[in-house]
């Protein structure tokens, strides 16, 4: 039978051995930003399931348990969240937060499409 109690993340934390609270508490103790408005929980929710750009344009995601039907975090885990969304250092790359490469669109590759493009729609009229 499979262990059920295990709520390590990938990297080996358990975020039920740090504060954990639910969305909906995690996101009244955030400060309150845009209209003086505290976050809702549904933006943890996102921050949780897709994740934000960072400055870098790395993919950072809000580590969660599911306990009993209810999403949770910790706020270490929302600490290690801003972090990774502002790029800061981290000790180790096992205490690290779930951060997945994003690439970018330069510049220079999207004029090198549309050039690709144009080369092509040339060619198919007989002009090249």
């Amino acid at each position: 039978m499979a262990d059920t109690t295990n709520t390590a993340d990938d990297n080996g934390r358990d975020l039920l051995q740090e504060e954990c609270v639910s969305f909906a508490v995690a996101a009244r103790r955030l400060p309150k930003v845009r209209g003086k408005k505290h976050p809702s929980p549904s933006t943890l929710w996102r921050w949780a399931k897709h994740g934000r750009r960072s400055q870098r344009g790395n993919r950072v995601y809000l580590e969660y348990v599911l306990i009993g039907g209810t999403n949770c975090t910790s706020m270490e885990a929302l600490g290690r969240f801003f972090a990774g969304l502002n790029d800061e250092e981290r000790p180790a790359a096992s205490e690290q937060g779930r951060i997945v490469p994003f690439p970018r669109k330069t510049e220079q590759t999207l004029l090198s499409k549309k050039a690709e493009q144009a080369t092509r729609e040339l060619r198919r009229r007989g002009i090249l």
